[in-house]
């Protein structure tokens, strides 16, 4: 009668730091609890995420179990420099965040993929890529790492390029401005009186409809986006405004505007609806309240339904 043997007794039936078992004359191989891997291969307790409540090996996250000697530490590590690590094989590879070195796994990095996701590999340490002395991006830029890769973004609010520098801006258009202010070239709100020199020498400015209207303060009088100069008077008489417009006096100037129906610069000249004006009318100065209109190879200057009456020369 032959003897009994223990098929958990042989060295090789589990791996290391593995759990035998006899079921039915076979072998049943299993991690102890609190460890992970192939039972076959080998088992090892994998490291703890650092916590307050232990020593932190802050380049690979893991808490660290102080030892002097081998057997202080759990089975399938090592006493390295004061610290239990865990021993590793190309069949018995490390945690992330920790490479193989000599047989023992110690901090560090081969690649990218060596480290957590929000961390990249660079001198064989991981590193978030958006720490200090590492982050790509410029001034006022906001730094995100994702898949090991820093991405540079500009935060709500600012514009610009991320890698070099982001600007703050309050508008795109003139709709995202309050009041009467109107959006610049540089994406700020401002009164549009305040933008440039709209007005000529000695004007005042008002902010309409998102827009500076230039005129002549009391005893001034003139063109407000040229010059108004000291002094009074009947101005509209000497026909100040552009073709197609209508003159007011006003205390200290006169104002101008166009004839309805008519748009444009009323100080410079005003295009009609049905009565554009054309080359033959570009220089023509007309009456006081007349209109230019094309008429063969010349024009005519008429007074139109609003003023029917008078000298269209002079004044209708």
């Amino acid at each position: 009668m032959c003897c009994y043997l223990d098929p958990c007794e042989a060295a090789t039936t589990c791996g290391s730091c593995a759990e035998c078992l006899v079921v039915n004359h076979g072998v049943q191989c299993s991690c102890p609890q609190s460890y992970i891997g192939n039972p076959l291969v080998a088992c090892t307790k994998p490291p703890t995420r650092c916590n307050d409540s232990c020593t932190c090996d802050k380049s690979a996250g893991y808490c660290l179990i102080s030892c002097s000697v081998n057997k202080e530490c759990p089975c399938g590590q090592v006493c390295l420099k004061g610290f239990c690590s865990n021993t590793c094989s190309a069949t018995n590879p490390c945690q992330t965040g920790q490479i193989c070195l000599d047989g023992v796994c110690t901090s560090g990095c081969f690649k990218d993929s060596d480290c957590p996701n929000d961390q990249s590999c660079s001198e064989n340490v991981c590193h978030n890529p958006c720490g200090i002395g590492h982050s790509p991006c410029g001034i006022n830029a906001e730094c995100r790492v994702s898949d090991h890769r820093a991405i540079c973004l500009c935060p709500a609010g600012t514009r610009g390029d991320p890698t070099r520098s982001c600007k703050p801006f309050s508008c795109l258009k003139d709709e995202d401005c309050e009041g009467g202010k109107s959006c610049g070239s540089d994406n700020i709100c401002r009164n549009p009186c305040l933008q440039g020199r709209p007005c000529g020498l000695n004007a005042q400015c008002k902010a309409e409809n998102r827009r500076a209207l230039c005129s002549c303060p009391p005893g001034f009088h003139g063109n407000p986006l040229v010059v108004c100069k000291p002094g009074t008077g009947d101005t509209c008489n000497r026909n100040p405004c552009g073709q197609n417009t209508r003159c007011k006096d006003v205390p200290g100037g006169y104002e101008c505007s166009c004839a309805p129906g008519c748009s444009g610069d009323p100080y410079r000249g005003c295009v009609c609806q049905d009565r554009r004006v054309d080359d033959r009318c570009l220089n023509v100065k007309c009456g006081l309240n007349a209109i230019c209109k094309p008429s063969g190879n010349s024009y005519q200057c008429l007074c139109p339904p609003e003023y029917p009456l008078g000298d269209p020369k002079n004044r209708c």
